[in-house]
């Protein structure tokens, strides 16, 4: 996309706009002189429904079109969400009555827990951390209430997954989508988290009155952190939205020398979303050295390793993409913080890593193959 249109995005990428990011917002849509695809671009990164709230709140120069297109993907947003968190009490109410505990993960927790309003955070599908020991019992509860739930992976390479195959129903003309997590983190990474290995207790709050439980807070920003860098080629908004807005939210909550003892990165990470998006007031503390400049390729990522050997290219560029990605992402992904030598990352810790991702997955391949006998 355009980098004026990105620009636009950066800046409305927060749940309130002081007066230097209104500023900063108004100039961004004022360097804007195409708009065309647009409004794609801001559904892509989860960002229809702030944007609009922005536009209105604070009398944006956004062309009448997309503003007429924004409101439109709000409305489709504000339906989705009704009936996808009306499901998930559905859900949450019959795991709860097997006796199978729950975590909320993602989007369906931090609707509630973090936006003003839960049609505001975009939603794609539903994912609820269980036991591993209650996979199937959990797997059988979604079929009672009516998902149709596959026994297994639909890739062979998503055998052994973090989470169980995809189940679905079709409810008030919407596909919903349930992921059921043994693990809240994916294996590509070294750590787990499974829900009985939790840091810190879970913390509840209510879906629409119905009592729930989501990941305490260093849990949450670990997670969000591994979430937001998960390897695609550009960082989706919404991600460091949830990210910097959970950070400021629930600050003086947060146990920030706890967290850097057990998940650094995490606190790396919130220092390098600076360079995406400015971190606001609040969060001043957690800004880079000012005279650090920002890692190249800001905002840009590692593509999904399937994406990346999927067509038929030279395989100078299948290596190039796979151990070169940019030093923003890299930064971010392994911890380093700004300004510090990406040699040993380059050398060592990166391409072991890729090593790791393909022994998994052929190792999933290979068991998948086994099975199928």
């Amino acid at each position: 996309m355009q980098e004026s249109q990105f620009n636009v995005l950066r800046g409305g990428a927060r749940l309130s706009l002081d007066a230097a990011a209104q500023q900063r917002l108004r100039k961004a849509c004022a360097g804007v002189s195409d708009w065309s695809g647009f409004t794609a671009s801001a559904e892509i990164h989860g960002l229809a429904p702030l944007l609009y709230e922005h536009a209105r709140a604070h009398e944006l120069p956004l062309p009448t079109p997309v503003r007429r297109e924004l409101q439109a993907l709000v409305l489709r947003h504000e339906h989705a969400n009704r009936v996808r968190l009306g499901v998930l009490r559905e859900i949450l109410q019959t795991l709860a009555s097997r006796e199978i505990p729950a975590i909320v993960l993602k989007g369906g927790a931090l609707a509630y827990v973090l936006y003003p309003r839960p049609g505001l955070r975009p939603m794609r599908d539903l994912d609820i951390l269980i036991g591993h020991d209650r996979a199937e019992d959990g797997q059988q509860a979604l079929r009672e209430l009516g998902f149709a739930v596959p026994r297994h992976a639909p890739s062979p390479f998503l055998e052994r997954h973090h989470h169980l195959p995809n189940a679905g129903l079709q409810r008030n003309g919407l596909f919903v989508s349930v992921e059921l997590h043994v693990d809240a983190l994916s294996y590509d990474v070294p750590a787990r988290m499974p829900i009985d290995r939790l840091s810190t207790a879970a913390q509840p709050f209510s879906v629409d009155g119905l009592p729930a439980r989501t990941l305490g807070h260093i849990d949450m920003l670990h997670h969000l952190w591994r979430h937001s860098f998960e390897p695609a080629a550009t960082t989706r908004l919404i991600s460091i939205t949830d990210f910097v807005e959970y950070a400021l939210k629930f600050h003086a909550a947060i146990d920030w020398r706890l967290l850097g003892r057990r998940c650094p990165g995490a606190l790396n990470a919130l220092a390098l979303m600076h360079y995406l998006t400015p971190l606001p007031p609040g969060l001043e503390r957690h800004r880079p050295p000012a005279n650090t400049a920002p890692p190249a390729g800001v905002g840009h990522g590692l593509r999904p390793i399937s994406n990346i050997l999927r067509w038929h290219r030279p395989v100078r560029e299948v290596l190039s993409e796979l151990f070169r990605p940019p030093p923003w992402w890299l930064h971010a992904y392994y911890g380093i913080p700004p300004g510090r030598s990406l040699r040993w990352c380059r050398r060592v810790t990166h391409p072991v890593r890729i090593a790791s991702w393909l022994r998994r997955r052929l190792t999933a391949l290979l068991a998948a193959r086994l099975r199928r006998r």
